[in-house]
Formats: structure tokens, sequence, C-alpha cells
């Protein structure tokens, strides 16, 4: 059976028992503690992204390229070719910045993965939560962060033929490691 609640206040612990009743014999449930939260929803297209390179084995002729893009998600799965659209080069530094919404305040974890040597660095407000460019496929950090918009930077360095780069995020009580979906990544 459902029950319908109204009047609750966000930001708030609340304590329920149910209570039973089967013809003369009633019981209850032990107390549960519920917390409500005040959900920021996300509004976001995906994050700005700009690649460079090559950086990796450059002649003293050969030209820098740039490319700018807008991605959804922060998710490289690519076995073999280019990061860029106009070129074949085979390593590259990719950078994507904007804001990350997040829908409640809490403690989140942050996890970047990438294949073999190439390396991953996040900042949150400015802050450098990781910074590993030496063999460290997996990097974790864990920040007590309100709800609401913070700017993001995330870089990904290719040297690899594979180009493998994951970011996800989970919060504490709430969500176990997910990727961050697209709306809450803005520009």
């Amino acid at each position: 059976e459902t029950c319908l609640l109204n009047g609750l206040e966000t930001n708030t612990d609340y304590e329920f028992r149910v209570l039973g009743y089967a013809g003369l014999e009633s019981g209850s449930s032990p107390i549960s503690s519920v917390y409500v939260y005040q959900l920021v929803p996300g509004s976001g297209t995906g994050l700005n992204t700009l690649l460079y390179g090559p950086i990796t084995s450059r002649h003293l002729n050969q030209h820098f390229h740039f490319e700018q893009r807008l991605s959804p998600t922060v998710d490289v799965d690519q076995a073999t070719g280019s990061l860029f659209s106009n070129t074949n080069l085979t390593s590259a530094m990719v950078i994507y910045r904007g804001k990350i919404i997040l829908p409640l305040t809490g403690t989140y974890t942050f996890t970047a993965v990438v294949e073999g040597t190439d390396g991953s660095a996040l900042y949150i407000n400015g802050s450098e939560c990781f910074n590993a460019f030496a063999s460290a496929s997996l990097k974790k950090a864990t920040k007590e962060l309100d709800a609401g918009e913070h700017d993001i930077e995330l870089i990904y360095r290719s040297v690899n033929t594979k180009k493998s780069f994951s970011f996800t995020w989970a919060l504490e009580g709430v969500w176990s490691e997910r990727p961050v979906p697209m709306t809450q990544l803005k520009p």
C-alpha cells in the first residue's frame, strides 16, 4: 500500500515506523530515518572540449593541431585512430571545461580511469583534486560539496594507441559509481 505525505521540509531528517494490525494482533517495524533532499535538476548539454597535439614525437617542422567541440559526456573508448576529426594524430591532450551541476549536498567521489600510461587531472572550483600523469590508471577524489553549479576542469593525456578515459561520480549514501550524465555538465 502507498502512503502520500505532504508538507515535508527539505534538508530535514524524519523518523518513520509502520504499524500493522491483523485482527486482534498488532505489531510495528523498527524506527527508520529518512532524509528529505532538495534536488537541483541539471539543464546541461555537456562540456567545452579542447584537443591539441601531438604531445609525443613532434618534429620541429610539425605544427600543433587544435580542435574545439562540445562533448556531451566524458567517455572516450577508441581502440585505434585519432581523437581529432581532421587529422590522424595518435597523441593528444584533451581538456574538458565547464560546470558540473550537483543535484544534492553531500560527499562526492569522482573517479577517472585511463589506459596504460595515459594520464588525467581533475580540478573543481579551481582546486586540484588529483593530477596523475605517470602511469596512474585509476584516480579518485572525495569532496564534500554543496548542491548547485561548480567549475570543473578535466584533463586527459592520450599517448597510447588505445584511447580510453572514463569519468564517474558517486554520492555517499545516495548512489554508487556511475557516469556523470550530460544533464549535469554545462559548457
